[in-house]
């Protein structure tokens, strides 16, 4: 895409248009699936979006060291990734959901090496 600059009409210097946060963020999205290991350099917005780390723990579960931590602290997103096939994001998981017995219980009915 073509970065386009604006110019701000209380001030005599451009400013980039939203577009340039776009299109960084675009790129961060589609690196990360095939090289899990620039997620340490990641935006905190690539690293918290829901279906992207989804993926991408799907193809490298080590890369859960890098989801950001709301996404960890989120059952939802935990026994989504769990039911994937992914059994070592209950262990990235915060205290708080590994100590919630009916949670453990679901994440072991949804994939018996969840607590493995």
């Amino acid at each position: 895409g073509i970065l386009q600059v604006a110019s701000s009409p209380n001030a005599s210097t451009p400013i980039a248009s939203q577009s340039m946060a776009g299109a960084s963020l675009e790129y961060w999205r589609s690196t990360v699936v095939t090289h899990t290991s620039l997620l340490a350099k990641a935006p905190e917005a690539v690293r918290g979006d829901t279906e992207l780390m989804l993926q991408v723990v799907a193809r490298d579960s080590g890369a859960l060291r890098f989801v950001a931590p709301a996404l960890l602290a989120d059952p939802g997103w935990v026994m989504r990734a769990i039911e994937s096939g992914v059994s070592e994001a209950l262990g990235h998981a915060p205290d708080l959901l590994r100590e919630d017995v009916q949670f453990v219980l679901q994440a072991v009915q949804a994939n018996g090496m969840a607590i493995s």
